[in-house]
Order: C-alpha cells, then sequence, then structure tokens
C-alpha cells in the first residue's frame, strides 16, 4: 500500500483534487455526483472519503472468499444467483482441478521422498507447511525441494 493515495498510480485521487490534469477518458463528474451534487461540496466528501479509508485493509473484510459488503449485500447479489443452472463446464480449466491424491498415496507411488513432496505440491492440493508437516520437514526445506526439481 501506500502512504498517501497521491502515490498510487491507479488512484483518481490527482485528477479529482486538480493536482494533474484529467485525462480525456475520465469522467469526475460521475465520480463527484456519487458524494453530492454540488462539486465543491462531493469534492471534499470524496476526500474525506478516501482519507476514512486510509488505513484499512480490505482484505480483512473479505466474506465468503468474494464479496466486500454486509450480509444483506451478500444476500442480495446471492438471490440473483437462484434459478441460474451453472454447469461444470461453465468453469475455467483451471477451477475444475480435480481432488489430490493423499500424501500417502504421493509417498507410496514415488521413487523418493523429494519427488513425493514435488508431487503433492505440483498437485495445487497442498501447501509447502502442509507437505512440511507430513513428512517431519520445515517448510523452507520443502521450497528448496521443489525449487531443485526437474519434475
Amino acid at each position: 500500500m501506500v502512504v498517501d493515495p497521491e502515490s498510487y498510480p491507479w488512484s483518481s485521487w490527482c485528477y479529482l483534487n486538480g493536482s494533474k490534469p484529467s485525462p480525456t477518458w475520465f469522467d469526475s463528474k460521475t465520480t463527484l455526483e456519487s458524494f453530492d451534487s454540488s462539486p465543491s461540496a462531493a469534492l471534499e466528501k470524496y476526500k474525506q472519503f478516501v482519507l476514512d479509508g486510509k488505513d484499512e485493509n480490505p482484505w480483512q473484510n473479505v466474506k465468503r472468499q468474494i464479496f466486500l459488503g454486509d450480509e444483506t449485500f451478500i444476500q442480495r447479489h446471492l438471490s440473483n444467483l437462484n434459478g441460474i443452472d451453472i454447469e461444470l463446464s461453465d468453469s475455467p480449466t483451471p477451477q475444475r482441478r480435480s481432488a489430490p491424491l493423499t500424501l500417502e498415496e504421493y509417498q507410496q507411488q514415488a521413487q523418493s521422498r523429494d519427488e513425493a513432496i514435488c508431487l503433492a505440491f505440483r498437485s495445487g492440493g497442498y501447501t509447502q507447511k502442509q507437505i512440511g508437516a507430513y513428512f517431519g520437514l520445515h517448510y523452507s526445506r520443502v521450497s528448496r525441494i521443489v525449487s531443485k526439481s526437474t519434475l
């Protein structure tokens, strides 16, 4: 994160407060109208809104892996999905990953401990910490084994 809003390269802060000229594609009027109908009052409310959230971490407020909002907001958006039939084939291939083998199964099918570690990690089903706990290794050792592997 950044210390001040102007330091964030994708922020509209500098365009709205006039410290930089707005690009032709940027519509400051629409943004400011969501704060107040008076341009000067809207600008002050926008600045206060940004500064009020400066020290917040939005990741702490994520709910159900994708929502930023209260329970009413979440329920409203979930209700939009009622009656929609979502087929597995509609999901991108990376999201249709099959369940991994157990760590014991990787250990049994591999020629060595390191091969089992690499196979388990590359399955995407286990973290290095989980693999390390199973094999009695620190996760940093698992990381080194995986990074040296040519599998």
